[in-house]
């Protein structure tokens, strides 16, 4: 048995990272998406499809921006691991327990990967190009203020998303 049509089936996601080379705005991201919502990451798995292998993260929804509401929603994006076998795509968000996060959603997966994802301090989504900003976020959370003057993070009030994306 040959492992190849599963390691082909592994550079759709691949593909699709690399799509998204070009920043998008949040206009721009809320136009690609039928569905934006803030909620609480639940729980992560991953799964193997056809097409690879998936993160698959559990949302308890607080509030939806745009599109169906539910409680609960699953949100997949390529990468995770399966059997030992681990694959990492660059451009994908990151989901951890317990965060808060904005997600603009087009059936299901995060739109503009993980410019679509954003993490939430207080009233306000942020991403940021740091390193590690999604691997210790508590880091850039303690002071709102820093990451609000500091340029190479990109920081928006919840009250502007909310109207752009109305």
């Amino acid at each position: 048995m040959t492992l190849l049509p599963f390691f082909l089936s592994l550079a759709s996601p691949v593909s699709e990272a690399a799509s998204y080379s070009t920043e998008l705005s949040v206009e721009r991201l809320a136009e690609r998406s039928d569905r934006v919502i803030r909620g609480e990451v639940l729980d992560t798995r991953s799964e193997l499809a056809d097409e690879g292998i998936f993160t698959v993260a559990t949302i308890q929804v607080h509030e939806t921006l745009m599109g169906p509401r539910g409680l609960i929603t699953e949100v997949r994006v390529p990468g995770g691991s399966w059997n030992g076998i681990k694959l990492a795509v660059s451009g994908v968000p990151e989901f951890i327990v317990g965060e808060e996060m904005l997600l603009f959603l087009r059936e299901g997966r995060v739109t503009g990967l993980e410019q679509g994802a954003m993490l939430i301090t207080g009233d306000y989504a942020w991403r940021t190009g740091r390193l590690g900003a999604f691997a210790a976020p508590s880091n850039y959370r303690e002071d709102v203020e820093s990451l609000l003057k500091d340029p190479s993070a990109e920081i928006w009030h919840l009250d502007e998303i909310r109207i752009a994306v109305d």
